[in-house]
């Protein structure tokens, strides 16, 4: 005689070999996760830093449109912006400008530069701006 096993196939819940296969992707998502937020906190401090620069730039353009024509010369600075040290260099050109109605004037062309470093890297910003300053005339 033969007697037949009486399973019941319903039994509710995972089995151990399931719940370790959920915990395994799980845990990749997650190292996934934590890389990506740890590049995101060093590119927002890159990006600060760059936009530090930015302003830095900007400031000492409109300190230079301050001077008078004769004090405008080449010159460095260094300022030391929320515990980063930025290099400004600024180099003077002289140029003639010929316009048709007012003849010949003198100027001087203002290029600036800023330099720092991130994360013990070199960065550079160079404006895409520069301004002329015209003898005898104020900004």
């Amino acid at each position: 005689m033969l007697i037949k096993s009486q399973r019941s196939y319903e039994e509710k819940g995972f089995t151990l070999l399931e719940v370790l296969f959920a915990v395994v992707i799980f845990s990749i998502g997650m190292m996934a996760v934590v890389g990506m937020h740890g590049l995101a906190v060093t590119s927002n401090g890159s990006a600060k830093m760059h936009t530090e620069a930015a302003t830095l730039a900007s400031d000492r353009i409109e300190k230079l449109k301050m001077e008078d024509y004769d004090n405008v010369i080449d010159g460095t600075a260094k300022i030391l912006n929320n515990g980063n040290t930025y290099t400004i260099s600024w180099e003077v050109k002289e140029e003639d400008f010929d316009f048709p109605t007012d003849g010949e004037m003198d100027a001087k062309r203002v290029m600036l530069n800023v330099e720092w470093k991130d994360r013990g890297r070199l960065k550079t910003f160079i404006p895409s701006f520069m301004f002329i300053k015209i003898k005898g005339v104020k900004l």
